[in-house]
């Protein structure tokens, strides 16, 4: 006996042993963690013990899902013996990213495997200059010496078209020793040879220079960016022994605008942001960002030597390769915080993000590397919103996704791949509730100022309004809803819950316009959560003191309960599909069934606590279309199984807190929105196939 039980004491230890390593290689974030944590959790499944709890598990498995630093980096082929990349840049209108060698060549590679797809002869000197035009159709090379020479695509082949001799890079041999740089339009070139005191235009059609752009006194600089509509150039120039900076011209007007110090010794590089809304100046301390509208210092993020910086056209992030580091540093602005440090096989010197912010690259003198920033597929982040998410919902098709916000905008979104479809801005300000007609072809809105109105749906990206609906429910609503057949709509506001109707094709219009007439207000009191049964004949709400009433639409009147029920608001109530059963989250978490026909006591009541959390109760859910899976969501986010009254899994979330969800119509995919404008969509089917590969499916 004392053997038997030293043995199940050493594998309980062993098994928190291996847990708790996995729990500790997750936190740690480094980069490509999770095999290594999952490694762990492996192989504590298969410790025979009392201790082993598959939720813990697949809990913790799940910790490490949709993170892109958990996932290796692809490290791209190699550019060749004795050849080395010294210029980089994005093709327009490509999924590739264009690198000038030291042999004379322009490889053309995808970002996002470092797969040579073509290579271009620039000449025998080095590719230390390169540029695209908007359209991806024109192309500029520039070498060291001062030469620099303008393609045009023909299909697959680069034609040159010009060739102009430009002064010679004070620092020949150096990374970018040739900034050159296209007007939009590719009618007009900029070249910027390192360390020479001017700046010049030119014209490609006519092939002479136009204006030398210099500085107030006779700076050198040692590179330059465009922003993105052409209007501004900036040089970047330095001053042994005294602060760097940037001068600032109007291109179009050839007019020098300013000069704006950096206060640090030595800048290096400069950057607009896609939305040429800010620049940011690598330095030899870190990277300085300035708002372009008054030219005011906005932020510093100390760090490294920066020969470059790149912005994100996605999200406020700024990547930061460090060559004297040997990592690439990704920095959010917005917040003022490293989001990571990704470690490089080498020495960066550059980093560019894809066009559709969904990898970033960094690229050193041999070697190139590309992380996937939608890490392993298993979530989608929907970038567009920047406040407060009030409401999701699915199409009843699954294809598309609207999201309403305190941010004046509703957005629809590809559910498939995350993207933006379009969104009606200002429509309603802002927007409080949302719910979309079973069939598809009408949503319903309302605002903070309690206008309520009904949209059409069409094949387009963008809805049309139908017409408003007239209620007295109060400046605030929280919730709207259909019943399954779409025939009844039921909304709840600050000053009760009102009933409508679809009207009849005989129905007159009246001045609203709108597909549906009132027929009830069965309270005047504050209501916030909402449900309606599928077939419309019954209403749940949950009031001001957090308690369930019970309305029979058919029959116009209150179904008294024998026994009072509290619930929680705004989503604390919801009808089981097909039924007259209703779901509530109590006060201290439990999960409670009740059946309209015998209120007595609950028909189901769980025995654990998935509301629970470890910053209090969350008692927001929202239930699946056919009733099986309950998402209760607050400060974390917990999946109740319904059919077999257990927890199923705990996805991860960050700091901000979950404010909305919604499911798809076939369970596939959860929507999360939350209080700092997110809005993510986790794939239920690819969480469950990566949990088997451990064993850990439900």
């Amino acid at each position: 006996d004392r053997f038997r039980v030293q043995r199940e004491t050493a594998r309980a230890n062993l098994y928190q042993s291996l847990v708790g390593e996995a729990r500790a290689i997750r936190l740690a974030r480094s980069a490509g963690y999770q095999a290594e944590a999952w490694q762990r959790l492996k192989l504590a499944s298969e410790v025979e013990t009392p201790e082993r709890n598959l939720l813990q598990l697949r809990d913790e498995a799940v910790a490490s899902l949709g993170d892109f630093v958990g996932q290796p980096p692809v490290t791209w082929p190699t550019f060749g013996a004795n050849n080395y990349a010294v210029a980089y840049a994005l093709v327009p209108q490509s999924e590739l990213v264009a690198v000038g060698l030291t042999n004379g060549e322009v490889t053309f590679r995808k970002l996002a495997t470092g797969e040579e797809v073509a290579r271009h002869k620039h000449g025998d000197a080095g590719v230390f200059g390169l540029a695209f035009s908007a359209d991806g159709k024109r192309m500029v090379t520039a070498d060291d010496q001062g030469v620099a020479s303008v393609w045009q695509r023909d299909s697959e082949t680069w034609s040159k078209l010009h060739r102009f001799k430009t002064a010679a890079s004070v620092q020949p041999g150096r990374v970018l020793a040739n900034t050159v740089l296209l007007t939009p339009d590719g009618s007009q070139l900029l070249t910027s040879p390192m360390g020479t005191p001017a700046i010049t235009l030119w014209s490609i059609e006519e092939g002479r220079s136009l204006i030398d752009f210099t500085g107030p006194n006779g700076e050198l600089f040692f590179h330059a960016a465009l922003s993105p509509d052409g209007a501004l150039l900036v040089g970047v120039y330095r001053n042994i022994g005294a602060p760097g900076g940037f001068v600032v011209w109007d291109v179009r007007r050839h007019e020098r605008l300013r000069s704006v110090p950096v206060t640090l010794e030595t800048t290096l590089h400069i950057a607009f942001s896609p939305d040429g809304r800010f620049v940011s100046c690598g330095t030899v301390d870190g990277a300085v960002i300035f708002q372009t509208s008054d030219w005011e210092r906005v932020l510093f993020t100390k760090g490294d030597v920066l020969y470059a910086t790149a912005f994100s056209p996605k999200d406020s992030w700024l990547a930061q390769p460090s060559q004297t580091g040997k990592l690439l540093r990704i920095w959010d602005v917005a917040t003022n915080r490293e989001v990571t440090m990704l470690p490089h096989a080498s020495d960066p010197l550059s980093s560019l993000f894809s066009a559709d912010g969904e990898h970033v690259c960094a690229i050193a003198a041999t070697v190139g590397q590309t992380w996937n920033l939608r890490g392993d597929a298993t979530r989608k982040s929907l970038s567009g919103h920047t406040g407060y998410i009030t409401q999701l919902a699915f199409h009843p098709a699954g294809h598309q996704l609207i999201s309403t916000s305190r941010d004046n905008s509703i957005r629809f979104w590809d559910a498939e791949s995350g993207s933006a479809l379009g969104s009606q801005p200002g429509a309603l300000i802002p927007s409080t509730c949302l719910s979309i007609a079973p069939d598809g072809h009408q949503f319903c809105t309302s605002d903070n100022r309690g206008e309520m109105q009904v949209w059409r749906l069409g094949e387009s990206t963008l809805p049309t309004q139908i017409g408003q609906m007239p209620h007295g429910l109060g400046d605030y609503l929280w919730n709207s809803a259909f019943s399954s057949d779409g025939r009844v709509l039921a909304a709840s506001g600050f000053q009760g819950v009102g009933v409508w109707r679809a009207k009849a094709a005989s129905s007159p219009a009246d001045s609203s316009d709108a597909p549906f007439e009132w027929i009830a207000k069965p309270t005047d009191a504050l209501a916030s959560s909402l449900s309606i049964s599928s077939d419309g004949s019954l209403l749940a709400w949950v009031d001001s003191g957090a308690q369930v009433s019970v309305w029979d639409v058919t029959a116009g009147s209150r179904i008294a309960l024998p026994t009072p029920i509290s619930a929680y608001v705004p989503h604390g109530v919801a009808f089981l599909p097909n039924s007259r059963r209703f779901v509530v989250i109590t006060e201290s978490g439990q999960v409670h069934v009740w059946n309209v026909d015998s209120m007595s006591q609950p028909e189901f009541t769980s025995k654990s606590t998935p509301g629970q959390s470890p910053t209090g109760v969350n008692r927001n859910f929202r239930l699946s279309d056919d009733g099986r899976w309950l998402v209760i969501f607050g400060s974390t986010v917990t999946i109740w199984d319904m059919t077999k009254h257990e927890p199923l899994v705990s996805l991860p979330w960050s700091s901000s807190t979950v404010t909305s969800a919604a499911w798809s119509p076939d369970r596939r995919r959860l929507a999360l929105g939350s209080s700092a404008g997110e809005v993510v969509i986790w794939e239920m089917d690819k969480i469950r196939s990566r949990l088997d590969s451990l064993g850990l499916a439900w």
